[in-house]
This record gives C-alpha cells, structure tokens and sequence, in this order.
C-alpha cells in the first residue's frame, strides 16, 4: 500500500511536468536537471552525520556535505543535520516546518532540490522503539519531501536512502543492523536505498563508536561523488532523458 502510493505521486508530477514541456531538459555541468529549472540543487537531511560531527579536520562540522561542495563547485548544495534527532523527530520537524506559512529556513534549503539524501535513524535506538518503526518514519520523510518539494515542480525530486553507518557500540549493533534490514526491505518496496553507507569500514569510525573520523568523511565523500556523478544520472535518465542540445552559452 505504501509503495502504490509513493508511486501514484511520482506519477502524478511526472505526467503533469511532461504535459508542461515539449523537450527534454538541457544538462547542467554534465549533470541531469532533474527539475528543469537550469540549477542542479543537492540536499541532504539527517543528524549529526550529515552535520559532520566528528570531523575533525574542519572543525568537528561540515563532513561529507562540505566536501562535496568542492566537488560540485557550480551545484547549490545544502544541508539540514539535526544532531542528537530520531527519525520521528525529523519527520515532526520537517511537517511543521512544510506545513507552516511564508518562508523559513527548512523551507528555503529544500526548495528547488533535484536531489535530496536521508541519513537518519542511528539514534531512534535510544527511544526504545522497535527497528520497524524507523524505517517506516523514514518512508514517511520520503513521501512527505515528494509531495511538499515537488508540489510546485516539474516533477519531484528524486529522493534517495542511505543504509546506516556501522558503529562500534556493541550495544547499538543489533539494532542498527534491523534498521539497515527494514530499508532494504524498503528499497525491494520501491525506495530508493542506494547509499551502501553500511560498508564503510569501522576503522573510519571514530572514538564514539558512531561518527566517521575526518578519513572516514572522506571516504562517505568518494561515494557520494562517484554516486552522483554516475549512477544517480544514469536512473535519472531512464526516468527523465535529458535535451541532446547543450545549453546555449549567454551573450555578455
């Protein structure tokens, strides 16, 4: 049931965006303008591991989100990593803030994205909650950022799933690894779980037992940019086809 509706939405912005344009949309530094709107705009939204804590290196902030702006220098890139928050918590969060009228912060990161990653859920364990209930918040995040973000789209944005990150917390392993079991059982229901964050090595984690070291940011940054570079454009492709025809270069 909660497949067939995620599905019926995309379809729903799909058709209508393909009633609204006669061609294809241009590329933009070689990458898919997922929403035709001639800006590739990246956002990722989590907890503490998308804010980059941990790192070291930059200041025990940025991670892998402040890496990857240097990779994609002309892509708008922003980020919401809210430390110490569930994934139900997120989910409150971004519902009032959505829902909410006039602009706010949320509501100007999440604008226009083409692309939009969730890294969340490490931290449901300290809400006693069964594992089953993170990822169904989690999926909950995802239709709700299809919805309110691609209401006034072209078509959505494309939104992807990262597995969690393995810990060294003995305590926390089980559940982490129940978590990662229901988003794969969301990915074969027609999410897009992509991120195979669950394989980074634990000699990148640091002395938590749950934040990547600074080489282990580097390291979530190397997928992420092979990720966004290739294989997010190709499934961005079969869905939406880009225009052959370059983008013609503005007269000064």
């Amino acid at each position: 049931m909660m497949k067939n509706h995620i599905i019926y939405i995309f379809l729903v912005f799909l058709i209508f965006g393909t009633l609204k344009q006669s061609v294809a949309c241009p590329r933009v530094d070689n990458l898919n303008d997922f929403n035709c709107d001639g800006i590739i705009k990246f956002v990722f939204v989590g907890d503490s591991i998308v804010y980059g804590k941990g790192d070291t290196r930059l200041g025990n902030k940025g991670g892998y989100v402040q890496r990857l702006k240097a990779k994609f220098p002309n892509t708008k890139i922003q980020s919401i990593g809210l430390i110490g928050y569930s994934s139900g918590r997120i989910l409150s969060k971004l519902k009032k803030e959505l829902y909410s009228p006039g602009s706010n912060k949320t509501k100007r990161a999440l604008r226009n994205a083409d692309f939009i990653l969730l890294d969340e859920g490490r931290n449901d364990y300290w809400e006693n909650n069964p594992a089953s209930l993170t990822a169904r918040d989690i999926s909950r995040t995802a239709k709700l950022l299809t919805y309110q973000v691609g209401r006034e789209l072209e078509r959505p944005p494309y939104i992807a799933i990262a597995y969690l990150l393995p810990t060294k917390r003995i305590f926390q392993r089980t559940f982490i690894a129940q978590v990662n079991d229901g988003l794969e059982l969301l990915d074969r229901n027609g999410y897009n779980v992509d991120l195979a964050f669950n394989k980074l090595d634990k000699s990148l984690i640091g002395p938590d037992g749950i934040h990547p070291t600074s080489a282990g940011y580097e390291r979530l940054t190397k997928i992420l940019t092979k990720y966004l570079k290739s294989r997010l454009q190709m499934k961005l492709d079969k869905i939406s086809p880009p225009d052959p025809t370059p983008t013609p270069i503005q007269s000064i």
